[in-house]
């Protein structure tokens, strides 16, 4: 069972400088339910759109439009350290997500290409996806120029992505793109079974593989299913999905 104090641990954590995290933002544990849900997809980190508007400058969210407890709702500044319970705040509305304003051009494909295929949904709270690291960033992750930033943030956040997954209920772990299985990899998560490159559609090849997480089944793939438009890849992907999801 998951416990709170872990969330708000991690929620309280101070803020490091220099690692390009969005202004106003704050750690987001999760996208949907933690505790209800069967599988957990992972992920890299948010997205800058989950906080902040495409208007020139990206200021954050209008209050309407948000999608999680920001420092602006709480009214504290970029170094302020949360209570106890305002970290709460933020966690419960990171269980709230797919309730509130979620990012759905990002989760969408996730749902239709992964989550359907195994039969579980982000909007019924029945999977809930995770990320190696929980601060958002601008830049995005791919345009990152140093590597030392993203491996501090990788090395400061990913204990608390560990600690997670032991705790939570899930029956499988999915890992999304090749960054996140290279990670998991790299620090002993993933135990690999299985792989294999298989031609799902066109001529590209993905790079499939079966194992456990922490002790709980687990499937990657080195395709990023939101972030390539390769409809023919995750269609096959699906087929691939909907033939190793565990039974029972």
């Amino acid at each position: 069972m998951i416990d709170d104090q872990l969330l708000i641990d991690r929620i309280r954590r101070p803020r490091p400088d220099g690692l390009s995290i969005v202004r106003g933002s704050a750690p987001v544990t999760s996208f949907g339910d933690p505790r209800s849900a069967r599988v957990a997809s992972v992920g890299i980190n948010p997205s800058v759109s989950e906080f902040c508007s495409s208007k020139k400058g990206k200021p954050l969210l209008e209050p309407a439009k948000k999608r999680f407890v920001d420092l602006e709702t709480l009214g504290l500044g970029e170094h302020d350290v949360l209570t106890e319970e305002q970290a709460l705040r933020v966690a419960e509305s990171c269980d709230r997500y797919f309730d509130v304003n979620p990012y759905w051009s990002w989760f969408s494909p996730m749902q239709t290409y992964v989550m359907d295929p195994l039969g579980v949904s982000y909007k019924s709270r029945t999977a809930v996806h995770l990320d190696l690291v929980q601060w958002a960033t601008d830049p995005v992750w791919s345009r990152i120029a140093s590597p030392a930033v993203q491996d501090r943030l990788v090395d400061d956040d990913l204990p608390f992505l560990r600690a997670l997954i032991a705790q939570g209920g899930y029956d499988l772990i999915v890992l999304n793109g090749r960054t996140v299985v290279e990670t998991f990899r790299r620090f002993g998560m993933f135990e690999v079974e299985h792989e294999e490159k298989r031609v799902l559609g066109g001529t590209t090849r993905t790079t499939l593989l079966t194992g456990t997480v922490g002790g709980r089944r687990a499937l990657g793939w080195t395709l990023n299913v939101p972030g390539q438009n390769l409809k023919a890849q995750k269609q096959g992907l699906a087929e691939w999905l909907s033939n190793s999801a565990p039974r029972g």
